[in-house]
This record gives structure tokens, C-alpha cells and sequence, in this order.
């Protein structure tokens, strides 16, 4: 008997198992069911009716890398030039001069002798020089922050995206306008930049100039909501959290609920049980 009572210690002292996971999730099954449920149609309210869309637009420009050596050196030149542009084209030299032209989109501009305003399409609002420069400012910003620029790694393409949500302000109509204009200007933008020359003609920046090339222009906008990759999010938030329900109930209850448990635990049958019941019989509280 004591042999018995040490072996049940010993048992209960072994850890959490992957038998006893097994047996919690059997025993909880119909509560992970409903708690995963519940974050999945969460999930899909918030995807289907309350996140707002992405507007997104891609264009492909190509690294050309004619050094007049042979091929496969141009080539290898060509793969080291796709990594540096990702950089120059987000970078703060190109990203305000993509803000302007987006922000023109709304803006007249207006000169007067060496005076420069700004009238605002919608409201008639007029500002100056250095308030526009501001919302440029801005603007560039929130560029940056909202545009992904891809490399291939099999070829010398670079895969230019911006993506941006509806704002207050804006119509859709506008906003896919503006997505559009914006993504063509971040290759049109670097390539002018870096293919500036100086008073006598001469490249400012050679190693870049006129080796950037816009393959195709942004004529279309995509519009997601990223409902899948919501759903996924909703669906792990449920699964963690029904474990953690089940871990913490596992952890303080000490009560032994069914003959299987007991079996399970000591490792020995159980030969007979008496079930609780409430029917009264004579005097004494019994099983039928």
C-alpha cells in the first residue's frame, strides 16, 4: 500500500504531459470549439465591416548596368545597384519631390513676382511658401513610411508598391488618383534626381545615372481588406487563449472528476464506484 501511495506521488509530481494535454483538450473540447468560434466571427466582422481597405499600386522598374565590361561583370554590378536603390528611392532627396507633385494634385500654384501661394482646389484655402513646404514635409513622411521596395532575386527588377487607407478628406476616387500619380513618381522622381548633371553637363551622381529604367506605370489600384491574415490573427488569439483558460483551471483544480482520471493517474483499474444521486430512498440519499 505504501509502494502504491509513493508510485501516485511520484505520478502526480512528473509534470504536465503531452497525455495530459491530450486529455484536456478531449475534456474541453466543446469550450475551445466555442471560444475559437467566437474569435473567428470577431475576426470577421472587424476584416469584413470595420478595418478599412488597403489601396495599393506596383510598378516594375529594371537596373540596366552597361559597364562596356562583360557580361556577367555588368550583371553581378547590376545585382549590387538593385540593392542600393531601394534606399535612394525612399530616401529624403526623392521622397519631398514625389510629395509635391502629389500635393499639386490639390493645389494651384500660384506666382506672384517672386511670391509663391497655394490655393486649395476644394476649399479655396491659400497658403504660403513655407506652410506648403510643410505639408510637403509631411507628406514625404508618410510616403516613405507607406512604400515597399522589392528586389528579384533572379533578375535586376525592382518591384516599387504604395499602399495607403482611406483617410478623412479624401474620396476613393482621389485617393486612387493620388496612389497612382505617387508610384510613378518614386522611379520617374529617382531617376531625375540621380540623373541630374552639374552647369558643365557633367553626371552629379555617375555610379546611378540613367541606370535606373520605369518598365511599366501604375494603372490600376488594388484594393484588400486582409480579411485572411485577420482571420489567422482572430484563430491564434483563440487557440492562446483557450489554452490559457484550460492551463489555468488544470492548475487549480485538485479534484479527481471521473473513473478514467483516477485510472489514468494511479494507473491501476478501478473495480467499482458509487455514483452520487438525489433520489431520496427511505431515510438515506442513494443510487437507484
Amino acid at each position: 500500500m505504501e509502494q502504491e501511495n509513493v508510485n501516485l506521488v511520484n505520478e502526480n509530481e512528473s509534470g504536465f504531459s503531452l497525455s495530459d494535454l491530450l486529455y484536456l483538450i478531449k475534456k474541453n473540447l466543446l469550450l475551445i470549439i466555442i471560444i475559437v468560434s467566437a474569435a473567428l466571427v470577431c475576426g470577421f466582422v472587424y476584416g469584413r465591416f470595420i478595418n478599412k481597405p488597403t489601396y495599393s499600386a506596383k510598378i516594375t522598374t529594371i537596373v540596366q548596368a552597361d559597364t562596356n565590361q562583360a557580361e556577367s561583370t555588368n550583371y553581378n554590378y547590376g545585382l549590387a545597384l538593385t540593392k542600393s536603390f531601394p534606399e535612394l528611392i525612399k530616401s529624403d532627396s526623392v521622397t519631398p519631390l514625389v510629395a509635391k507633385e502629389a500635393l499639386l494634385l490639390s493645389y494651384d500654384e500660384q506666382i506672384d513676382g517672386e511670391n509663391k501661394t497655394y490655393k486649395n482646389k476644394k476649399t479655396g484655402e491659400v497658403i504660403n511658401e513655407d506652410k506648403f513646404t510643410n505639408l510637403v514635409n509631411n507628406k514625404a513622411k508618410v510616403i516613405t513610411a507607406n512604400t515597399n521596395v522589392t528586389a528579384s532575386s533572379t533578375s535586376l527588377l525592382l518591384y516599387i508598391t504604395y499602399s495607403t487607407k482611406l483617410t478623412e478628406g479624401y474620396t476613393e476616387a482621389e485617393l486612387v488618383e493620388e496612389i497612382k500619380v505617387i508610384t510613378d513618381a518614386l522611379a520617374q522622381k529617382t531617376i531625375e534626381y540621380y540623373g541630374a548633371t552639374d552647369s558643365e553637363g557633367k553626371e552629379i551622381f555617375p555610379n546611378f545615372a540613367n541606370k535606373l529604367i520605369q518598365l511599366t506605370h501604375a494603372r490600376s489600384v488594388t484594393v484588400s481588406r486582409g480579411l485572411a491574415k485577420i482571420l489567422l490573427i482572430a484563430l491564434a488569439i483563440g487557440l492562446v487563449l483557450c489554452f490559457a483558460i484550460i492551463f489555468i483551471r488544470y492548475l487549480i483544480d485538485d479534484t479527481l472528476t471521473s473513473k478514467d482520471e483516477i485510472e489514468r493517474i494511479t494507473g491501476k483499474p478501478v473495480l467499482a464506484y458509487i455514483e452520487k444521486s438525489e433520489k431520496k430512498v427511505g431515510n438515506v440519499y442513494g443510487s437507484k
